[in-house]
């Protein structure tokens, strides 16, 4: 186990020095970015699966955004019921792109992620 803790540690110490442009950040893993290819599965799992909420959560509030006071409310009732026919259904009707969305939310939190980790450089 303590091999695991000092190679992630190593990893994390030799990607701290490394800095990406934003197209890199976009090209590249993100376990890679953090620091932590070395990571085992399970610890890998959870991170995505944390970071997949994450966006889940940014893309249901831009929907909330692009659609009219009026219409939240069935909105929110879909999304608390897990019905994907209406969840795809309302989505069609009200002309929202989904997969545009969690792109723009996966690519955006990827960014923030990087930057906090200090990875990202200035762009020339």
């Amino acid at each position: 186990m303590a091999d695991d803790n000092s190679t992630q540690n190593n990893d994390a110490a030799n990607n701290s020095a490394k800095k990406y442009t934003a197209q890199e950040v976009i090209d590249k893993d993100i376990f890679e970015i953090l620091g932590l290819s070395n990571s085992d599965s399970d610890t890998k799992q959870k991170m995505m699966d944390e970071m997949t909420a994450t966006v889940k959560t940014r893309v249901i509030s831009r929907v909330d955004d692009l659609i009219s006071d009026d219409q939240v409310d069935e909105w929110k009732e879909i999304v608390e019921s897990g019905d994907k026919q209406a969840y795809a259904k309302f989505l069609t009707e009200h002309e929202i792109n989904l997969d545009k969305l969690f792109a723009e939310e996966s690519i955006s939190y990827k960014m923030e992620m990087a930057a906090l980790t200090n990875v990202l450089k200035e762009e020339e």
